[in-house]
């Protein structure tokens, strides 16, 4: 992959840093009704929000800024998904250690 960067206008410039060159993989979304394309690669996504982050990641320079506003958005949102499947990952295991303190001292008292 080879980096580049963009120094176009001030906004653009704070919001572009490296930038590179993403393998598209061939795609057919004939059979697919209601794929979203990009509007800069033409690559089809099932939803908009994973549009949206693949424009302000693989096309910082060339967004509008609403297209950035709506990255930054769904970015906003994929972080507190991944917040929230951390904390259901560290109570699963909570309980999960629990039951088998729980159960281990329950064997151990009737030995």
């Amino acid at each position: 992959m080879t980096a580049t960067t963009d120094t176009t206008d001030s906004e653009s410039e704070k919001r572009s840093g490296p930038t590179f060159e993403v393998p598209v993989p061939e795609t057919d979304a004939s059979g697919v009704e209601d794929s979203v394309p990009c509007p800069y690669c033409d690559r089809p996504f099932r939803r908009e929000r994973l549009r949206d982050l693949h424009v302000g990641e693989v096309h910082p320079a060339e967004c509008t800024d609403e297209e950035y506003a709506a990255y930054e958005t769904a970015l906003d949102d994929e972080k507190d998904d991944l917040f929230t499947f951390h904390m259901q990952i560290v109570v699963t295991l909570g309980l999960l250690f629990f039951v088998f303190v729980f159960s281990y001292m329950g064997v151990v008292t009737l030995l």
